[in-house]
């Protein structure tokens, strides 16, 4: 009878679905045997029935039970975080591991099942036994196929990598495969162009403007004036014949010379030029022409009026003659006190040569001779002695020309030069001039050259700042937390996890039953992560999970295949569906948990396939119940859990709200992250603040907690006025399934899919993507494939992780998320459609955020280098770096200040301490290990042609081995097997005795719940829909277990928190207390069927009764049969010889009608 009804299934070698005949196998040769095929074809070649029990299941075991004969350790199965693994294994970064590592045996025979593959039977190779360029017996090849983006990458990284070659790295690396030594040039690439930009950014920083710029040690007069004893006591200089110096050293150095002078007397000519203080010995520092000079020559033509002046006077005229005295004083005082030189801009020194003064610029020093011309040298000797008959004049009359005809003052370098004097004339009065005609240097401090040195690195700081102050605005907030509103969304809160503890799990699953949330309309759906048992726990992960819900431990669900990632026949996963209620403080929550338990010849961990298969198995089946595509066993047991067991249709989940298994949220995260959907439909994802739980437990945590406050303040709340959060963290998440006007997919759309479930993951820009920072990878596509949709930071939800309390662990988190956030940013830099316009944009935040990423190390030696010179009272220190480093911590100390969050100056105290080892060590760190992956047994050789073959020894994944049906064409098989059951398993519990409920909930029978008709979908929720079928068993915690039929009777929603009160009759069978919609419903009880059956001959219109005569007849009938014997067909049967025609093409409407007169009947 049921093979009439469609019911022939194939055979699936790896998944329990033995055909009911025993004999019938699935034709391989057949497109449409197990592919997708939505439009019009007949799934009758694919058909699937709820699974009997095999011997095939995995069951719970240890990892230390497995049967093998390697090293336990390898496989302990330690925390995430401490894990050690084996060489054929991937490291986890989530709690899970994209494991490459080679199967055992994937099928018992040669051949033996669909997707065999040819010798995939074959026993793995070891990593030490397969060659880099061989294949070896066993294995399988696939042909790559390189993009010509992927191929220019390469040939810049063989560009920059020439000088390594590859015996180098093959024997000295020890590097024996292509695709790593590959992934080492890669990582060496990207490390030569993050160290050039790092040298950039210090060639921009230190090395730009003093290239442009050149530091010059000038002081204006007005700079110099300022240095007068009264106004900068501490720094008092003086000018001498254009060279200034520090009074104050030279103050002390005359008390020990000349001790009877008092400092104020020496401290008084502060600010001040003293050259007639000096009086020089002509003969002593200038040659003059011919070389011989009288030393009876004077050049005084100022007489000074400073007493003083006579104490400096050794010329050889006086009584004290040391015509050297002058010369050895002044180079004593350029060694020990000489600051610089008196500074004048070209346009003084223009103003100079107009107001009829003999000045020229020579190799930047000026020289003023007009005194010189104007009144000239004398002869002066001695008194009583005669005057020599020599010539007074030393310099030459050409030279003296060149000044005089400098009429603008300007440079004569080259005239000078030039000049036809004989050499030694030329250097001696070169000599002359600068000894005895200084007066300063040109000061170009303000040229354009140097303008734009100062103003470009002005323009980067401006820019700087504003980012930092926008991320201020952005994080200010004066009001008060607003109310959480109450909401009627369906919602999924996903909870991946691989190898937490008991306390982990049970804080994070308590976390979301307290939801202050209708529990009716959220489901927790846990996803473990293969049959792991970790360090510190006594039984596999899945087992703690089922233990904390509650669940039967004797319960054992058959295991359901589904398509995972992976290598070759690793795709080919299977899965346990366990689902139940989950009793927690007073709020009763429906639960679905999925365990992902391998195919039975696993033993290395056992359906691991990583965090990102996680999320895709919830993704998978969200996107093929929106699209009504044909589904895998384990999503249709998935339909059928969530429809027929816990009685929600699917279809009405609006929101998928993720959450890691080491994070618990706060009461009211989820109404206020839904509130920020309702009132901006462009969102498709929104996060909150995520704290840490264990802030103190140690310094390692305690240097976490103001990063942890700054990063969603600042960083996330800036990015979320562009609507562009570029990081939603996967610990704390809320996405839009799909719009709510129009229904169209976004975190279930086939882009997203596409993208994400990406299984070819063997370069190191994937794996950093896929397997480091896959939550920042789904934003990414998020909003590559939705650029009018918008991202956002909701501050008033908070949740709270867990960080890492030992640098080892904290190391391995931060080199993921670093490389990670480098190779996302890279990602989004060349995204289209980012918002804004040039440095308006998002595009433009993004380039920053990467920039500053990669320059973490550099910015850090900056700032210490600033310190030091501030330490030291170096006076050179960029002012506008100073600025900027004040605006940077000192807009990050209001933010904490204006939330009152007095405990975060504490915690910014520890986190400056830890900058050198945050910005320093592990970025450099992280950048060096950007290839640090277990490269499991897939590698790439060359074939033929120099084609590129990627070689596994996982077998051929064959996807007809998966049997394909849509919910629909199932449903009605259902429908049919039920015709062979007694309509009395089919009346509500509450005419049954207790033990009833001992059948096993996680069986496929269609139980009662709505009556479905597949063709027709619609997005609204349904009132009906809540109560749960017969034969359903949540485990420990469902409340019908314990208690006896009386108070059943009377029971409705009880089990999911509604009132306990005597449930009404009428066509509606589920919820009886809920919060007013947000949006119309519709009840499935309502909508018109489908009266005609795909495959039946319409009758004649004429002999057809109406859908209310039916229902008539069915009351009657059913008013004078046995409900312990009677079955549908029979009531058919009675229905076709009272009204006399055919009713096969009215069966949905016959079944509907049965429905509602036994829901009454309760």
């Amino acid at each position: 009878m049921e093979a009439e009804g469609g019911l022939g299934t194939p055979r699936d070698p790896y998944a329990p679905y033995a055909s009911p005949v025993g004999g019938e196998q699935m034709d391989l040769d057949d497109p449409w045997a197990a592919h997708d095929h939505t439009h019009g074809h007949s799934a009758s070649t694919a058909q699937l029935v709820p699974p009997p029990t095999t011997n095939t299941a995995s069951p719970f075991i240890r990892a230390d039970q497995y049967d093998r004969d390697e090293d336990e350790s390898e496989f302990d199965a330690r925390s995430r975080f401490t894990s050690t693994r084996g060489p054929g294994d991937t490291e986890s970064q989530f709690g899970g591991s994209e494991s490459y590592a080679p199967s055992r045996n994937m099928f018992t025979g040669a051949g033996a099942g669909a997707g065999g593959g040819g010798g995939a039977d074959k026993g793995g190779l070891t990593k030490e036994a397969a060659l880099a360029g061989e294949i070896q017996e066993g294995e399988t090849t696939e042909i790559v196929k390189e993009s010509s983006a992927r191929r220019r990458w390469v040939a810049l990284c063989w560009a920059l990598t020439f000088w390594l070659p590859n015996p180098c790295l093959t024997y000295i690396g020890r590097m024996k495969r292509m695709d790593v030594r590959q992934a080492w040039r890669e990582k060496l690439a990207l490390n030569i162009m993050i160290w050039f930009l790092c040298a950039c950014s210090i060639f921009v920083i230190a090395v730009l403007g003093l290239l442009i710029c050149p530091t010059q040690h000038v002081y204006s007069t007005t700079e110099l004036a300022g240095h007068s004893v009264e106004n900068n006591p501490n720094s008092v200089l003086t000018s001498i014949r254009g060279e200034v110096f520090d009074l104050n050293g030279l103050t002390q150095l005359h008390l020990r010379t000349v001790s009877v002078v008092k400092s104020k007397e020496v401290l008084k000519y502060g600010g001040k030029q003293i050259d007639d203080m000096f009086p020089v010995q002509i003969s002593a520092v200038c040659d003059g022409i011919d070389g011989n000079l009288s030393p009876y020559i004077a050049f005084n033509p100022k007489n000074s009026s400073d007493p003083n002046s006579q104490y400096h006077d050794f010329r050889s005229f006086t009584n004290d003659s040391r015509p050297d005295w002058y010369f050895e004083q002044m180079i004593t005082m350029r060694y020990l006190f000489r600051r610089g030189f008196l500074g004048y801009t070209p346009k003084e020194i223009k103003n100079m040569a107009h107001n009829s003064r003999s000045v020229g610029v020579y190799n930047g020093l000026i020289y003023d001779v007009t005194d010189y011309i104007n009144s000239g040298p004398r002869l002066q000797p001695p008194d009583g002695f005669n005057s020599p008959n020599v010539p007074s004049q030393f310099m030459d009359q050409k030279v003296l020309d060149v000044f005089r005809f400098n009429s603008d003052g300007g440079d004569i370098t080259k005239q000078l030069d030039r000049l036809d004097l004989d050499p030694q004339v030329l250097r001696r009065q070169k000599t002359c001039l600068r000894n005895l005609f200084t007066v300063g240097k040109v000061d170009n401090r303000n040229s354009a050259q140097c303008q734009f040195a100062t103003y470009i690195l002005l323009a980067i700081s401006i820019i700087m700042i504003a980012v930092i102050g926008f991320k201020f605005l952005a994080s200010i907030n004066f009001s008060s937390p607003r109310a959480p509103e109450d909401h009627d969304k369906f919602v999924i809160c996903q909870v991946p996890c691989y190898t937490e503890g008991d306390a982990s799990l049970r804080k994070t699953i308590d976390s979301l039953a307290q939801l202050k949330y209708d529990d009716k309309r959220k489901l927790l759906v846990i996803i473990c992560d293969g049959m792991i048992v970790g360090s510190g726990n006594d039984r596999p992960t899945p087992r703690i999970v089922l233990d904390i819900l509650g669940a039967d431990p004797n319960l054992d669900p058959e295991p359901l295949s589904f398509v995972s990632l992976g290598e070759g026949a690793k795709q080919h996963n299977m899965g346990k569906i366990y689902s139940g209620l989950y009793e927690c403080s007073g709020h009763v929550v429906p639960y679905l948990v999925v365990v992902k338990v391998g195919k039975p010849n696993e033993r290395s961990r056992p359906g691991n396939r990583g965090k990102r298969d996680s999320q895709m198995v919830l993704m998978h089946f969200l996107n093929k119940v929106h699209f009504n595509a044909p589904m895998n066993p384990l999503e249709l047991e998935m339909y059928h859990q969530i429809k027929n067991v816990i009685g929600v249709n699917p279809t009405f989940y609006e929101y998928l709200f993720t959450v890691d298994a080491d994070t618990t949220v706060d009461k009211f995260s989820v109404n206020r992250l839904i509130s920020a959907m309702i009132h901006d439909k462009k969102l498709l994802g929104v996060c909150g603040e995520t704290e840490l739980a264990n802030a103190k437990q140690s310094i390692i945590t305690m240097m976490q907690v103001y990063e942890y406050f700054i990063s969603h303040h600042m960083a996330k709340a800036f990015e979320s006025l562009f609507g562009s959060v570029t990081c939603l963290p996967g610990c704390f998440t809320l996405y839009r399934l799909r719009t709510p006007d129009t229904h169209k997919p976004l975190l279930i759309s086939n882009q997203i899919i596409t993208d994400y479930s990406e299984n070819r993951v063997d370069t190191l820009h994937m794996k950093n993507l896929l397997h480091l920072g896959e939550d920042r990878y789904l934003t990414t596509l998020l909003l590559k494939h939705f650029p009018s949709h918008k991202t956002q930071f909701v501050r008033d939800a908070h949740a709270y992780t867990v960080a890492p309390d030992d640098w080892k662990v904290l190391l391995s988190q931060r080199r993921r998320w670093i490389n990670s956030t480098v190779h996302n940013l890279g990602e989004l830099v060349f995204l289209d459609q980012l918002c804004g316009f040039c440095c308006f944009s998002m595009r433009f935040v993004v380039m920053i955020d990467l920039v500053s990423t990669l320059i973490q190390p550099v910015t850090v030696v900056y700032i210490v280098y600033l310190i030091v010179n501030v330490a030291r009272g170096d006076q050179s220190v960029p002012v506008q770096s100073l600025i900027m480093l004040a605006a940077i911590y000192g807009l990050q100390a209001f933010v904490f200040i204006l939330r009152r969050k007095w405990d975060m100056i504490g915690w910014m105290i520890f986190y400056i301490i830890a900058i050198p080892a945050f910005s320093f060590l592990l970025p450099l760190y992280s950048f060096w290990r950007m290839d640090d992956f277990s490269w499991g047994a897939t590698r790439l050789v060359l074939g033929e042609s120099g084609k590129k073959i990627i070689v596994h020894d996982e077998g051929k994944f064959d996807p007809r081995a998966i049997p394909l049906k849509t919910w629909s064409d199932y449903e009605n098989e259902l429908w049919d097997k039920e015709s062979n059951h007694s309509i009395g398993s089919w009346v509500p519990p509450t005419k049954f005795k207790n033990e009833g409920y001992a059948e096993s909930h996680t069986a496929s029978l269609y139980g009662r719940e709505t009556v479905y008709e597949p063709g027709a979908r619609d997005y609204s929720p349904s009132p009906s829909g809540m109560y749960p079928p017969p034969g359903y068993q949540s485990g420990r915690n469902t409340p019908l277990s314990h208690m006896g039929m009386p108070m059943a009777a009377n029971m409705s929603m009880a089990s999911f928190g509604g009132p306990l009160m005597p449930m009404p009759t009428g066509g509606s069978m589920g919820m009886l207390h809920q919060p007013t919609p947000s949006r119309p419903q519709s009840n499935y009880l309502d909508l018109p069927f489908n009266s005609r059956s795909p495959n039946a001959s319409p009758p004649s219109p004429g002999q057809q009764p109406s859908d209310a005569e039916i229902e008539r007849a069915v009351r009657e009938i059913l008013r004078h049969v046995d409900l312990n014997t009677a079955t549908r067909r029979e009531l058919r049967r009675k229905l076709e010889e009272q009204f006399g025609t055919d009713l096969t093409a009215r069966r949905g409407v016959i079944n509907a009608a049965i429905d509602r007169c036994l829901a009454e009947a309760a």
